[in-house]
């Protein structure tokens, strides 16, 4: 039956294909709706209050998507077992599909346990092959899952406590940056190594298990509002040790490589956000500042993400032109200009017209994906059509 759906359907051959189609038509659809909202343009009310609808979609929408459709695939590659293809990977976008429809339009008694089942069913795929083939290192995904759903409740449960919202956005952020630490550490040396010949000053698996471990709990010391002095102690030694990182990863050797670099940007907004929460900490910036440069920069990491595993799990060279750099170059400036009221004055000033661009660059970056990547994705792999097309 895989054969049969990876033939007839491909978008339902790899976790992947559909959920990173899924993640992109999203972005293109919640941000422009999250601005509606904001500019009383449209008065609709979705299941949750706008502002945190707004914040719930972003993570536990659109960037479950891209990272269950990312650990969907790459568990399969790790164990070399299936995880969901075909009738069940059709279920989970579904679901998924179900959730994002019902927390817009629908009762918050549907919607609510429609979005917290997405979890534990993408668990009884992905764990399996895991435990089978005893790669327990590998169950930090179970951890990621947990977590998650745990956080995703008690936001259901909070709705009537902004202050305690609010923690909790941050502590998914936590989740997030933690997973985005453990998953570049394992794939950027190979990435950069193998497309511009990089080699690492150092190569030490403790020191990414020792990172991890710090960016998650200096996350959590900034989500239970831990006493400043210990903050303002841990964050400093967590920014300093991704600093170390990126300098081992010698970023002046992939600035000729948008696939590469685009990484290295998105992995650089980490260290960036745990500044900004030592500020804030310092009662220089507001809480958003912290969690706008987490959020940027985690989709611009997802971005290069999403196009590099699409290109080679579509049998496309890993090659990127004009439409991979514009889509990195327009959300990039998006983040900053979503940054800059923080900053400039002027920005603040025109808060509305810098909103409204960010808006549309947003937009402009995700439809550049999916005019790319979207016949791609739904497509057989390349090297399978020119199988397919060869003379008998």
């Amino acid at each position: 039956m895989a054969g049969a759906y990876g033939f007839r359907w491909p978008v339902l051959s790899l976790g992947l294909r559909l959920f990173y189609l899924l993640a992109a038509c999203w972005a293109v659809l919640a941000v422009p709706l999250w601005w509606l909202l904001w500019s009383g343009t449209w008065s609709v009310s979705p299941a949750l209050p706008a502002l945190f609808w707004h914040a719930h979609e972003m993570l536990f929408g659109f960037a479950e998507a891209v990272i269950w459709g990312f650990l969907l695939t790459a568990v399969g590659n790790w164990t070399q077992q299936p995880t969901a293809t075909g009738g069940k990977l059709a279920l989970l976008g579904l679901l998924w599909l179900s959730a994002r429809l019902a927390l817009w339009c629908g009762p918050l008694w549907l919607a609510e346990p429609l979005d917290l089942l997405l979890i534990p069913a993408v668990m009884s795929v992905l764990i399996p092959p895991i435990i089978k083939k005893r790669q327990y290192r590998n169950l930090f995904v179970l951890g990621v899952g947990l977590v998650l759903e745990s956080l995703n409740l008690c936001f259901f449960y909070n709705l009537h406590h902004p202050e305690r919202l609010y923690a909790i956005v941050y502590g998914a952020f936590g989740v997030i940056i933690t997973l985005e630490t453990i998953i570049t550490g394992r794939v950027v040396p190979m990435f950069s190594r193998n497309m511009a010949g990089v080699t690492l000053h150092f190569q030490s698996a403790l020191f990414e298990r020792l990172l991890s471990s710090l960016t998650a709990v200096s996350a959590l010391l900034l989500v239970v509002s831990a006493p400043p002095v210990l903050i303002l102690l841990v964050c400093p030694i967590t920014v300093a040790a991704h600093v170390v990182r990126l300098w081992n990863w010698q970023p002046w050797k992939v600035r000729h490589y948008p696939l590469l670099w685009v990484l290295y940007l998105g992995s650089l907004s980490i260290p960036l956000g745990f500044v900004a929460a030592i500020f804030h900490e310092l009662q220089a910036l507001p809480l958003t500042a912290v969690l706008h440069t987490w959020a940027f920069g985690m989709v611009i990491l997802m971005s290069g993400m999403m196009t590099r595993s699409a290109m080679g799990h579509t049998g496309r060279p890993l090659q990127s032109d004009h439409v991979e750099q514009s889509m990195y170059l327009c959300l990039l400036l998006a983040g900053v200009l979503r940054l800059s009221p923080y900053l400039v004055p002027a920005a603040a000033a025109h808060f509305s017209g810098v909103l409204l661009c960010v808006v549309l660059l947003w937009d402009l970056a995700f439809l550049l994906f999916l005019r790319r990547y979207g016949p791609w994705l739904m497509a057989l792999r390349a090297d399978a059509l020119v199988r397919y097309s060869a003379p008998r």
